[in-house]
């Protein structure tokens, strides 16, 4: 085997894979991100949400510090409990909330899904409800559902757009939503009817490795999205979050805003 020292652009290759190395044992949490979202397009991502999910792979958390103070598009979100973040929801979508332990299902589009919801919300001790409800500042049927806990701050929330397959939000899902609608309500001074139907969600699709969901797409009108990273980061256990709201947000990719999430 040859001792001969290495040359100088072996030295550098050494040099740039250290840097390397020691990029990836500070910010472990980007590489298992870029696994799921390969540089193939998947059949469940469009395009724009497998290249925003590559951009938020790359962002770290002092990127979101140093840009909230300078007011640019990265901010950090401390959330609301989910029962306050249910609450503003339905007010945001023009609809008064009122909880009971009943359901009325009169005019739901998709109802049959709320019925499972609220079966399934009651398993799960739930038993104060609001809806279905019809948003009033939605031009299509945007149906809404809401189950909430007292006690244990908790909340569900089940949404369906026209006669699509409902969405259900639990856990700190409604929480994010909530904080993704108020950055667009502040940053871009919607009316309130142009806020609504830019908001609802219209679908969701799950990226998944090894049974864990790593990346959610709340999918919203005119192939907009909330793309939901759920990577741990240091100081954002609940990930982060990009908003793209075609119209209204930045259409690059690099300049979408973008919420880091604290509980």
């Amino acid at each position: 085997m040859s001792t001969q020292p290495p040359s100088a652009s072996r030295r550098g290759f050494l040099q740039r894979s250290s840097i390397l190395a020691g990029s990836t044992l500070l910010a472990p949490v980007v590489e298992p991100l870029l696994r799921v979202v390969p540089d193939s397009t998947s059949a469940d991502f469009t395009e724009l949400e497998r290249l925003a999910a590559r951009h938020l792979a790359t962002m770290q958390p002092r990127e979101a510090y140093f840009a909230a103070q300078g007011g640019l598009f990265a901010f950090i979100a401390m959330l609301l409990g989910a029962i306050a973040a249910v609450v503003q929801i339905l007010e945001y979508f023009g609809v008064r909330p009122r909880f009971s332990s009943s359901v009325r299902y009169d005019g739901a589009c998709s109802a049959r899904d709320f019925q499972m919801a609220e079966a399934a919300a009651r398993r799960e001790g739930y038993s104060d409800f609001h809806g279905v409800s019809t948003s009033p500042r939605v031009e299509r049927n945007f149906s809404m559902f809401v189950a909430k806990e007292d006690t244990q701050n908790r909340a569900e929330m089940v949404t369906a757009y026209d006669g699509l397959q409902a969405v259900n939000l639990k856990g700190w899902e409604p929480s994010i939503f909530h904080a993704a609608i108020r950055l667009v309500a502040q940053k871009y001074q919607l009316s309130e009817t142009a806020l609504a139907q830019s908001m609802a969600i219209t679908s969701r699709v799950n990226r998944v490795t090894n049974d864990k969901v790593q990346v959610s797409s709340f999918r919203i009108p005119g192939n907009g999205f909330l793309l939901h990273d759920r990577t741990p980061m240091p100081d954002c256990p609940l990930g982060k979050l990009c908003i793209y709201v075609p119209g209204v947000t930045p259409a690059n990719i690099s300049e979408l805003p973008v919420l880091w999430l604290k509980s």
